[in-house]
């Protein structure tokens, strides 16, 4: 027997492989299966002091949990099915909405249980000092105050909670069940009402019942809330007042039939209604806005300040929402229009005795599709009214349905925003163009003051209400005007020479421009964006406008991080302010702080970078980040460390044992455009060549490191799923030119995997690659197997296959003429069919389906909303004409991306067999080679 010494070196380099070959062994390619159990992380919230955090972690399907971490103490808890938190005023308490487990939702679907019978949703009281828990079942909906105090109030189906519920504290007086109680609880209540409790866990020692209520409000800092109960006796609404530092309530208004809206201001000193005692039918009865202030001179301790329902001789609409500004010195509401009218159906009449068309004109003003879309806008619509507090008076803002408004509610100015475009209505039925005349009133002087004309892109007013700022598309400038009588409009950094728009874009329409960031809270600058940096500019003129950040320079794209959503101006009281970069080559994430003039570097990051976050009270900030083999974590970042610490736990540590892969670039040049591609390379490489599947749809390569988890396809390829099972995935970025784009397709796409091919990806098979396209990828796909047969199988997804039929067509999801699409939009021949018909049949797939030789797999479902399911029929019936190999599946009352789980599976395994067939030589399934006849097709 022959003995050989391995030096240690050897040895541990064979164990080393061998290590590499058990784990390799263990891993495995996905299945469908795999799927449901897949999880994500959502529903990030950041409490005020940056001492809590929670988040949720759900499966795709099933039962998934809430996480709630105090971040000084780094305890977690855990909250099974948590679905919605709320951290409550003061950071003692929060509430956790707990939806209904999903065995026991299905088990009720699949008994056919009534709504009475079927499980609700808990409600979750947390005590975040000692993570002790009180639970409400029955749980229908909450309100909770903003600021000061823990003041919640909630409603629940019902009987209402039962003693059980409140353990920690004892049956209480409020929530005694007295027989006299539950007979009233047995009265038949209105479907809309449903018990109400309020409840403040620092003030009082049980939940207090409020009784019946179908609308509520609870004012911003949990002074009091208002709400509309029912009474049995009367089988109407009162209108009360509670009162929570008092533990009183008080009853306003009796006998309502009817409450549209309610709401109680901020402190509580303003209770506001619109309702009515008519028993006629909605838009029939007479409706009564009613406002009430607190004032402790008055008996009840309140006074009437308006009931009206009439102003200025209008109605007080039925569909009026009440709004009032932070300082409630503002209340809106609305009123009907003089010509508003709703059709009335004569009740003599039988459903045969009645005709149903639509009738469309040339007069329309918005085509009857759009008509139809809007109907319920157009039936509400209503006047602005403000009143006017403080000088006891109504102004109306009349307009029509052409007309809207930007209320100044969180605002600290006086000024309302009025958009209009009657004059511009016919124009918007062929045209993406939104054009706008703006104008600005002023609620203190009621004066109108002119500010813009045929502007397209959204008017701002600054966050004093200095002046008004916008882009001119026309001129590719920015501009602002003073809001004072006589101001003129100027533009803005007039001083430099910059490409406020994106030159990049390549649809035959105006370049749309890079955006701003917005106003300092102080109304002296602007940030704006240029492609790469922010400049500060003086909207009046008096210094030079300045770059802020050194971006074009190093290729690096500069953007503001607004920390918070209730931050609606760049806060100047805050001497730093967070900067996102992006490297427009290498697709790199970095955050950067702005301070005292200089930009500098906080983090980078090796993949993605998200979901940015900073605490209200606090330099505490959490964010997202992430890579495309690396699921995106939650991190809590903190100035005085240098390392961020991961708040999560692994999301899906079964990856480990999955296949997965690696992305990196692929350069070409098209027509003398430096364009990327992304080649995902399998890790579950399998003997000889991979096949190569193509998916495309405009330009991806910013999407380098996104992490992708494997789902159920909606209707395109899943990246893991496939990559997993040895298949390559080469994704090309495509520019386009006007009136060509089937040619630029090709030209990208072909001059990208030709790239593939020749940069030493010799791993990849050229004999077997695929297609994949949707919607407008779905039209580029179906265009290039007419042109070329280099490809074995493609799939086209709710494709345009016939651009002269779809100009006429309709985008039935918003009722919009599809004419647009074509002259102006993504489709961008950039001419009326009638001026250049050639070009339209040039660029149709349908016209060249006897060059096609490359199987095709149609999705087209019937309620698609965006692409007409007639287009893929068109493809469909032109193909199966000629005796091409090509398949349709058309998902029922399905959109133009799956949305249902059950059809999302089922494409999932059609698609995967269909290209299995074809590029990994597996057995034809039986749909494909033998049909599903209809008596075969699963129904109800």
């Amino acid at each position: 027997m022959r003995i050989h010494n391995f030096p240690r070196k050897s040895v541990f380099f064979l164990f080393f492989i061998s290590t590499l070959s058990l784990i390799a062994q263990e891993k495995r390619s996905l299945t469908h299966d795999d799927y449901a159990q897949w999880r994500t992380l959502s529903g990030t919230v950041f409490s005020d002091s940056g001492k809590y955090i929670s988040w949720q972690v759900n499966p795709q399907k099933g039962d998934g949990n809430a996480f709630i971490s105090s971040l000084p103490s780094r305890k977690s808890q855990q909250i099974p099915r948590g679905e919605r938190v709320v951290f409550l005023p003061g950071e003692g308490y929060a509430l956790v909405v707990q939806k209904v487990e999903e065995e026991a939702r299905r088990t009720a679907i699949r008994d056919k249980a009534s709504a009475d019978k079927k499980p609700k949703p808990s409600l979750i009281l947390l005590d975040l000092r000692t993570f002790e828990q009180r639970i409400f079942e029955q749980f229908k909906d909450l309100k909770s105050a903003e600021y000061s105090t823990p003041t919640f109030a909630f409603r629940v189906s019902g009987d209402g909670i039962s003693a059980s519920e409140e353990s920690d504290s004892g049956e209480s007086e409020d929530c005694d069940k007295t027989p006299d109680a539950e007979e009233k609880r047995k009265k038949k209540q209105p479907k809309e009402a449903a018990m109400l409790y309020v409840y403040n866990p620092n003030m009082m020692d049980s939940v207090k019942e409020l009784g019946y209520a179908e609308k509520y409000s609870v004012s911003a800092h949990g002074d009091a809330i208002f709400f509309s109960r029912y009474n049995a006796e009367s089988e109407r609404y009162d209108l009360v007042y509670f009162d929570l530092a008092q533990n009183r309530e008080i009853v306003l208004l009796e006998n309502q039939k009817a409450v549209s809206s309610l709401l109680v201001s901020p402190h509580g000193t303003r209770a506001l209604a619109v309702s009515t005692s008519d028993t006629l039918d909605v838009d029939e009865s007479e409706y009564f806005f009613h406002a009430f202030r607190v004032t402790p001179k008055t008996k009840k301790g309140f006074k009437v300040l308006q009931t009206e329902s009439k102003i200025e001789g209008k109605v007080v609409s039925p569909h009026s929402t009440l709004q009032l500004n932070d300082e409630a010195s503002y209340i809106y509401f609305g009123l009907k229009p003089d010509d508003w009218q709703v059709y009335k159906r004569d009740t003599l009449l039988l459903d045969e005795d009645i005709a149903r068309l639509d009738v469309w004109t040339p007069f329309d003003i918005e085509l009857q599709s759009r008509q139809k879309e809007r109907a319920s806008h157009w039936k509400k619509y209503h006047h602005k009214v403000v009143y006017r507090v403080r000088k006891d008076d109504f102004t109306v803002l009349e307009g029509d349905i052409f007309t809207s408004y930007t209320l100044p509610i969180k605002s600290r100015h006086h000024w309302v925003l009025i958009q209009k475009n009657r004059d511009y209505a016919e124009g918007r039925i062929f045209t993406f163009g939104r054009l706008y005349d703006y104008e600005a009133y002023d609620l203190e002087n009621k004066i109108t003051v002119p500010i813009a004309s045929e502007i397209a892109y959204s008017v701002r007013i600054s966050p004093a209400g200095g002046f008004a700022y916008w882009y001119n598309e026309d001129k590719r400038v920015w501009e602002a005007r003073k809001l004072i009588s006589g101001s003129s409009v100027v533009t803005l950094a007039s001083d430099v020479k910059i490409d406020w728009h994106n030159i990049n874009s390549d649809i035959p329409n105006t370049n749309p421009p890079h955006g701003a960031a917005g106003v300092t809270s102080d109304d002296s600058f602007i940030w704006l964006y240029d492609e790469f940096d922010i400049w500060q500019v003086d909207p009046n003129g008096r210094s030079a406008s300045e770059r802020l950040t050194r971006g074009r320079e190093n290729k690096t794209r500069y953007r503001y991080l607004r920390p918070n959503d209730y931050q609606l101006s760049i806060d100047v009281s805050e001497k730093t302010q967070y900067l996102s970069g992006f490297h427009t080559f290498t697709r790199s994430h970095s955050l950067w702080q702005y301070r005292e003039g200089n930009a500098s570097v906080l983090r980078t990051f090796p993949g993605d970078f998200f979901g940015f976050q900073k605490a209200r009270y606090s330099d505490a900030f959490v964010y997202r980040s992430g890579t495309f083999s690396t699921y995106p974590n939650l991190y809590l970042l903190q100035l005085a460390n240098t390392t961020d610490r991961v708040l999560n736990k692994p999301i899906n540590p079964q990856q480990e044992k999955i296949y997965w892969g690696s992305v990196s670039f692929v350069d070409y040049v098209v027509n003398g455009d430096s364009l990327r591609g992304l080649l995902y390379q399998p890790e579950n490489q399998k003997e000889g060549k991979a096949p190569l599947l193509v998916y495309f749809y405009e330009r991806s390569a910013d999407q380098f490191h996104r992490h992708v988890i494997p789902t159920p396809s909606r209707s395109i390829i899943n990246y893991p799923y496939f990559l997993s099972k040895g298949y390559a995935i080469f994704v090309p970025d495509i520019a386009y030119r006007d009136g060509e784009p089937g040619k630029s397709a090709y030209d990208c796409i072909m001059t990208g995997v030709d790239s593939v091919l020749s940069q030493n990806h010799s791993w990849i098979d050229s004999t077997r690659m695929g297609l994949n396209g949707q919607s407008w990828g779905g039209y580029q796909s179906a265009w290039l197997i007419t042109q070329t047969n280099r490809f074995k199988a493609a799939f086209s997804g709710a494709p345009v296959s016939n651009m002269t039929s779809a100009y006429g067509g309709i985008r039935w999801k918003g009722g919009y003429s599809r004419i647009m699409q074509y002259e102006q939009g993504q489709s961008r021949l950039g001419v009326p069919m009638h001026e250049n018909l050639d070009l339209y049949i040039k660029n149709s797939p349908v016209f060249f389906t006897s060059q096609i030789e490359t199987p095709l797999l149609i999705m087209h479902n019937d309620n698609d909303g965006a692409v007409p399911w007639y287009q893929g029929i068109e493809m469909y019936m032109s193909m199966i004409r000629q005796g091409k190999p090509v398949w349709m599946l058309v998902y029922n009352n399905e959109e133009h991306n799956l949305t249902k789980w059950a059809n999302r599976m089922d494409l999932s395994v059609r698609m995967a067999e269909f290209y299995d067939h074809y590029l990994m030589n597996a057995e034809k399934p039986s749909w494909m080679s033998q049909g599903v006849p209809i008596w075969q097709k699963k129904t109800k």
